[in-house]
């Protein structure tokens, strides 16, 4: 029988990194100053302002897989996506119509361990049209069950675009001109300012 050294056990809580729970102590019913407010107004503005940046530069990510601004290929997709948003922010929701998906059937991977390849196309790709975002899935044995599970993805990526688009409207004056918006973010030109 192996014997305990008593000295490895010595510090064993601090081994273990178990702490005592740390006590907060409250602030006797003080409220806030002048000065306070004035700083959590000033912070509360910041957070904005970069929410907002944040949320452009991810508008701006997806744009960019557009074509090249200043062919009639461009302005068709523009077009399409700007009718999409418009519908969206007016309904506050993402608008997603069978028309506007294209949807494949795909053989799925091989995975590993997997010897034999399945030769029925169970996997699904969906895109949808005016926004350009896309959603696969391969998991399920059906294909409708696949195609389900991708539909439910690509709602998630658009709702939370049309999120993104809310941050960025989110105190312009009204009504704002969405085509112009999108325009100015898509040239690449990025500013809280635009309207």
């Amino acid at each position: 029988m192996n014997r305990i050294n008593p000295e490895d056990w010595e510090n064993w809580a601090d081994r273990l990194e178990i702490k005592k729970p740390v006590r907060i102590k409250k602030k006797k019913d003080q409220s806030p100053t002048k000065s306070d407010k004035e700083q959590q107004k000033r912070e509360m503005v910041r957070l904005a302002k970069e929410r907002k940046k944040e949320a452009e530069t991810r508008i701006k990510k997806r744009l960019s897989h557009f074509p090249d601004p200043g062919t009639k290929e461009a302005e068709r997709q523009l077009q399409i996506y700007t009718q999409w948003l418009e519908e969206s922010i007016r309904l506050n929701s993402a608008q997603v119509k069978e028309s506007e998906l294209e949807t494949k059937g795909i053989l799925s991977k091989v995975k590993a361990g997997g010897q034999h390849q399945q030769k029925n196309l169970t996997a699904v790709f969906i895109k949808h049209l005016p926004t350009g975002f896309s959603s696969r899935n391969e998991e399920e044995r059906s294909f409708e069950q696949n195609r389900q599970e991708a539909l439910a993805e690509l709602i998630s990526r658009l709702e939370n675009h049309l999120q993104d688009w809310k941050i960025v409207l989110e105190g312009l004056p009204r009504p704002v001109n969405v085509e112009a918006k999108i325009k100015y973010i898509f040239e690449g030109q990025i500013s809280g300012n635009a309207s």
